[in-house]
């Protein structure tokens, strides 16, 4: 397995198609590295990278094996005016399907856990396949904030679960 990481941060909404383009780019430079299996691609994204989900959910590419969303953003904060191409939920309704694993923090910040409430329903009944790891006792960012035995298992699991993507088909 090779990972890479592409860290963004958007301080600006206008600047989402921007970075969204720039990210897709990275995908295909990842891809392109000799040492990456081109057509067995699992895109994870992590709290506010969750907006950049909505465009792979909407018309996910034919090597994409799943999506990974943990403690994501997928509905946009109230006041925030955003291209509809960043709104995942919305993005669901397509009914392509690639497979999803998404990690949701008990104790998120309110906004995240509605959109994740929003989000479970919306995919289940497009019929999209989807592992859910819960983290009933995590904050946002609980992989790196509560080291403990809840969290250590929800991220072993999450691992897990992308894994059997990668190796499915």
């Amino acid at each position: 397995m090779v990972t890479a990481l592409v860290s963004y941060q958007v301080s600006d909404l206008s600047a989402l198609p921007a970075a969204a383009d720039d990210i897709a780019a990275m995908v295909e430079q990842v891809r392109a590295d000799p040492r990456v299996d081109p057509e067995r691609v699992v895109l994870w994204f992590f709290s506010g990278g969750g907006l950049f989900a909505a465009d792979w959910l909407r018309v996910p590419p034919p090597w994409l094996r799943g999506i990974a969303l943990t403690y994501p953003l997928l509905i946009p904060f109230p006041g925030w005016e955003v291209d509809a191409r960043f709104l995942p939920v919305e993005a669901l309704s397509s009914g392509t399907g690639v497979p999803l694993v998404l990690t949701r923090a008990g104790q998120d910040i309110h906004r995240f856990w509605l959109a994740s409430t929003a989000f479970l329903p919306a995919a289940t009944a497009q019929g999209w396949p989807m592992r859910v790891i819960e983290v009933p006792n995590g904050q946002h960012s609980c992989d790196i904030l509560n080291h403990g035995p809840q969290s250590e298992a929800a991220v072993l699991a999450a691992r897990d679960a992308v894994l059997e993507l990668l190796d499915a088909g």
